[in-house]
Parts: C-alpha cells; structure tokens; sequence
C-alpha cells in the first residue's frame, strides 16, 4: 500500500508511521485521515507488526484539522468528514499498541490521534491543547477521548478557554504518559517500542480488546467481563508458553496464538 501523506517503515516488528505533510504542519487533511484509517487497520492486521510508532515529520507534530479545508466544507455542513470519526473508532478498536512519538506541538484534532494512542511520549518542548474555541469552533469528537483520558474539570476548562498547555503540564494531567527531555525522546520511544514488541501479540491483543470494552461498563459487569477475557488469556497458546517459560527460566518464544 502506498501513501501520499504518510511515510512507513517496519523493522524488527516496529512500525513507524509518520505523518508526513510538514508543509501543511501536517494538519489532518481528508485525504491524511483516510491514509491513517487504512494504515492502522493494515498493520494491526500484519503478523510483521507488534508495536506502532505514531511520529511526524517537520517541526510540527500536528497541528489538527486542514481548517482550510473545514472552512470550505463547512458552507456546505459536510465537516467533519467521516474519515475523522472512522480514524477515532480504529484506534479505538486496535489490538496493536500504539506509541506516540510527540515533538512540536499537537493541537486541536492531533488530541484524538494522543488519546487514541495507548502511549503517549513527548518531548519537553512540546505543546498541547484543544484552542477551536478560539476560532468559533468547538472540539466536539475530540472529546470522545479527551474525556475519557484527562479529568473532567481540567479537560472542560481547557476545552472552554482554548489555552494551551507545555508537556510537563500534560503529563501530570493524564493529557500524555510522561514527558522526557528532548534529546532523550528517540531513545525512550525506542526503549518503550522494543519493550512491548518483546511481549506476546497474541495476550496484548486480548488485553487491549478487554480493556477498550471494560471502559463503559459498570464496575461489577466490568469485573464479570474481564472475568471471562482472563479465561480467553489462558486459553492462548502464549499464555502456556510464557508461563513454562517462567518455569524452566528461559525467555518465552512467542508464536502469537
């Protein structure tokens, strides 16, 4: 598959996808949204692929929706295109973990692309925010994930007064998993990348399935689902072979089953 908006590489079962329209600040074009749909579901599909590094190239990481495009559209109330609600329910449905690789800023519809990963790593001069509000619009989807990652109070007052935060700042509010110097950032996605790709796909599939469904259920359905997932775990082939593995202290060899 062939992409004009995005760049791929794959090597040692990573992933690096980067957004690839730093002209544009690599602002979410239709056509960017579309390309990411169909990435994300090719991989997550692959057997090559157990880890996804979510990059960008140029200084921005993203700077959200073409508002060129959403200015054009919208005379004709056929914004937002209903590849930015597919893109949302993809990552939200992944049973490949996603890794965000932050540097720059990522802004108003780039928050969907942070919430939908299910780790988040920024370098420290990096900035976020939600700031539509600013320009007579509202980040409706984007609170779809916002909202469901950040605390409420913090998130609705970010969402209201369109002010932008640092990555320090969004670490300690749950906005990205952690901030790192910025000359660290390869290096730790690096770490975290190599870290989850060591892991059974098969397990980290069920895991991410479980947790995606656990997520809007009460707490005593939520435990009597996660009850039958964990049956589902053990039931893989990994799972025995992890567990000998501990055993006859060896490292495991996962098969994916």
């Amino acid at each position: 598959m062939t992409f004009e908006t995005l760049q791929l590489e794959t090597a040692d079962f990573i992933s690096t996808l980067r957004l690839n329209r730093p002209e544009k600040r690599n602002s979410l074009s239709s056509q960017m949204l579309s390309e990411l749909t169909a990435a994300l579901k090719m991989l997550d599909a692959s057997p090559e692929t157990r880890v996804i590094v979510l990059a960008a190239n140029g200084k921005v990481w993203c700077a959200g929706a073409d508002l060129s495009q959403m200015h054009a559209a919208g005379e004709e109330r056929k914004f937002p295109p209903a590849s930015f609600k597919d893109l949302n329910v993809t990552m939200w449905s992944m049973k490949t973990p996603i890794v965000a690789k932050i540097h720059g800023h990522a802004l108003a519809g780039a928050t969907s692309l942070v919430m939908g990963s299910h780790v988040a790593i920024a370098g420290e001069s990096a900035g976020f925010g939600v700031p539509e509000v600013n320009v007579g619009v509202f980040p409706m989807m984007v609170m779809a994930g916002l909202f469901r990652n950040v605390s409420r109070k913090r998130a609705l007052e970010l969402v209201l007064t369109g002010e932008r935060i640092g990555a320090s700042e969004a670490e300690r509010i749950g906005w990205i998993t952690r901030c790192v110097p910025d000359d660290k950032l390869d290096a730790e996605v690096d770490r975290v990348a190599k870290l989850l790709a060591s892991k059974s796909p098969a397990v980290l599939g069920k895991g991410l399935e479980a947790y995606y469904q656990m997520l809007d259920k009460g707490f005593d359905a939520g435990l009597g689902y996660l009850e039958g997932k964990l049956v589902e775990v053990f039931s893989l082939e990994d799972s025995a072979e992890g567990l000998s593995a501990f055993l006859e202290k060896r490292d495991p060899v996962w098969r994916g089953k």
